[in-house]
């Protein structure tokens, strides 16, 4: 049954669940001059740093790590500041 459809026992319309709300997705980043920063994301608000982490086993995997920054200028520089930090 399609959204504008009616029900046949009740002359009301039914609307999904699911079409009524979105998921949030991460987003792509850029800057000023309208490049993208690779490895920065944003979801709801939120920047992501998207890094290769080790695991608990040693396997590094790549993993989204929710940054401070409320600018993207500041969400940069603690993600390279993060960066530093696994590389040592």
């Amino acid at each position: 049954m399609k959204l504008t459809e009616t029900d046949s026992n009740k002359n009301t319309l039914r609307i999904d669940a699911q079409s009524t709300r979105e998921p949030v997705k991460y987003q792509k980043v850029y800057d000023g001059r309208k490049r993208r920063i690779r490895g920065l994301w944003k979801r709801g608000g939120a920047f992501y740093a998207q890094l290769s982490l080790p695991n608990e086993d040693g396997i590094r995997k790549v993993r989204r790590v929710k940054l401070d920054g409320a600018a993207v200028a500041a969400a940069t520089d603690e993600m390279r500041r993060m960066v530093i930090d696994r590389n040592d």
